[in-house]
């Protein structure tokens, strides 16, 4: 929140972010840190929509790649990889993302994708982009996150899972 009324484009906020996190994140001198023992980070996505633009402005700190869903088309926004607090003087690329009339944008925790079934198989990315490939076209965004954790669900099975499954999706009205 102090952040984002200091800055306003999403690649600044979060290199922002990043200088500000990394000494609470680690309470030691920074010079002693690296990734060898590193153990703490904050990931995130972050976009800020336009509505009347219907654009959002897109930035990514280690979190996975977004999914849009255009029609028949599924493709991923591959932007960012760095979490917040890793490394110092990280910069942080920004996209703008434009949406069409009947797009889904499907944001979501590695949890969903690193869900374990009981023969210790991943659901993964593929699974994920094949799934949301075979959406109905009309579904709505509360819809297409009830097929998503359908299918993880189905995959997964009775197996015990050790991380959050959180999906956010937005559909672009026609």
């Amino acid at each position: 929140r102090e952040v984002v009324q200091l800055e306003s484009r999403v690649d600044a906020i979060l290199a922002r972010l990043n200088t500000d996190l990394r000494p609470l994140l680690y309470r030691k001198p920074l010079a002693s840190v690296s990734l060898a023992n590193s153990s703490m980070f904050i990931a995130l996505n972050l976009g800020v929509l336009n509505p009347r633009t219907k654009q959002i402005q897109y930035t990514n700190a280690g979190q996975p790649y977004p999914i849009i869903k255009r029609g028949g088309e599924v493709e991923e926004v591959e932007l960012g990889e760095v979490p917040l607090g890793l490394i110092a003087g990280v910069t942080y690329d920004e996209e703008t993302i434009d949406l069409y009339p009947g797009d889904y944008v499907i944001f979501y925790t590695d949890g969903l994708v690193e869900a374990m079934n009981s023969a210790e198989e991943i659901y993964g990315f593929d699974r994920l982009k094949e799934t949301i490939g075979n959406a109905e076209a009309n579904f709505s965004a509360e819809e297409m996150i009830q097929h998503i954790l359908q299918d993880v669900h189905a995959f997964v099975g009775e197996a015990e899972q050790y991380d959050d499954m959180t999906v956010v999706v937005l559909r672009c009205k026609e």
